[in-house]
This record gives C-alpha cells, sequence and structure tokens, in this order.
C-alpha cells in the first residue's frame, strides 16, 4: 500500500515511480513502473486523482 498526503494543488506534477529489487545467488535484478499523468497509466492515474480517499488496485507490468 502507498499513502502520501499530496496537496490538491500540486497533484498534477506528481509521478509515483515503483521498483523492485530481486537478488539471487547470480545475480541481482531491477524492474519497476511509473504512475502519472503522461504515463502508458495515465487513465488508471485520473482515477486516483478523482478519487483520493478510495482503495485503487490494479495490475501493472513491469520494466526492467
Amino acid at each position: 500500500m502507498i499513502a502520501e498526503n499530496i496537496p490538491q494543488t500540486n497533484i498534477q506534477s506528481v509521478y509515483v515511480h515503483v521498483e523492485l529489487n530481486f537478488k539471487t545467488n547470480s545475480f541481482i535484478s531491477t524492474s519497476s513502473f511509473l504512475l502519472g499523468e503522461h504515463t502508458c497509466y495515465q487513465s488508471d492515474w485520473q482515477k486516483i486523482i478523482e478519487y483520493p480517499r478510495q482503495t485503487h488496485f490494479g495490475w501493472y507490468q513491469f520494466f526492467g
């Protein structure tokens, strides 16, 4: 869960970058995705902005 208190006047300039690091005996792998106004998840981001006090669930493809 990600929770943050961002003033409504600043919400359009926020991006959320989620990164996961995986480590095994032989290598380290990093995957991430970006949520925000001008990203491939823009429609999901608009729902989060329109309903800021609700829980939002979604499946996101990680890029690594």
